[in-house]
């Protein structure tokens, strides 16, 4: 369906138009899944008589503290979790400059962007940044958070294997990023934002630390030095 949305822009929109269709292309996809995720979501919630609020649990705490906990969180970690990025990416270096003294050329560990922000680095007008912001400072943690920490991980701790989903949500979390520089931060947030669903006993607060997170990292790819890219 998604794949067929893309077809049609790209057959409708006039060639002169197409500025980047890179971006255009990671918008359709992204929304597409995310927003396949919530209704599928959705429909299993309805499915159990369960309510989005007790999913959430958003009866579980003040909605004061819950933003406060979930924000306090996310600039706690930026600094710790942006550290150990630069500590990947330099052992990556070292470890690719090791292998090619030994001849091993064949090996490429070269540090790369994710693909989206590679994107993000050819977006000039604003709307762009908009959407690619909705994108990831929204839905991206609230699908993600809901998949790996509400479902995935929520599972295996009622089925009694809460290290097991612990360390299988953290690591398939980082995976899907697909980046060998973020693979250790990521995984290390990841078990953050369990240990903060644990504390809080309510996804909301992972959710808004996430989203937090990944808002200070979008403004620091656009105006600062680093990010978790």
């Amino acid at each position: 369906m998604v794949s067929m949305v893309g077809i049609l822009i790209h057959k409708v929109v006039p060639e002169g138009s197409r500025d980047n269709w890179a971006l255009v292309d990671f918008l359709i996809s992204t929304f597409g899944f995310q927003a396949v995720s919530l209704a599928a979501v959705h429909v299993f919630l309805r499915w159990h008589g369960m309510s989005w609020g007790d999913f959430l649990g958003l009866s579980q705490a003040r909605p004061t503290r819950m933003v406060l906990v979930g924000m306090v969180s996310a600039v706690a970690l930026i600094g710790p979790i942006l550290g150990v990025k630069w500590a990947s990416e330099a052992g990556l270096h070292l470890l690719q400059n090791t292998l090619a003294g030994m001849g091993v050329e064949w090996l490429e560990l070269t540090p790369e962007d994710q693909a989206p922000v590679q994107v993000l680095r050819n977006v000039q007008r604003w709307q762009d940044y908009l959407w690619f912001g909705v994108s990831a400072v929204v839905f991206a943690p609230l699908v993600e958070e809901i998949l790996f920490r509400g479902i995935l991980y929520g599972h295996l701790r009622r089925c009694g294997h809460r290290k097991l989903g612990l360390w299988l949500s953290s690591l398939l979390f980082a995976a899907i990023h697909v980046n060998l520089v973020t693979l250790l931060p990521l995984t290390l947030m990841a078990v953050c934002l369990v240990w903060l669903y644990e504390a809080s006993d309510s996804l909301a607060v992972p959710i808004l630390c996430h989203s937090t997170f990944n808002l200070m990292n979008f403004c620091l790819l656009i105006w600062g030095p680093q990010s978790l890219s």
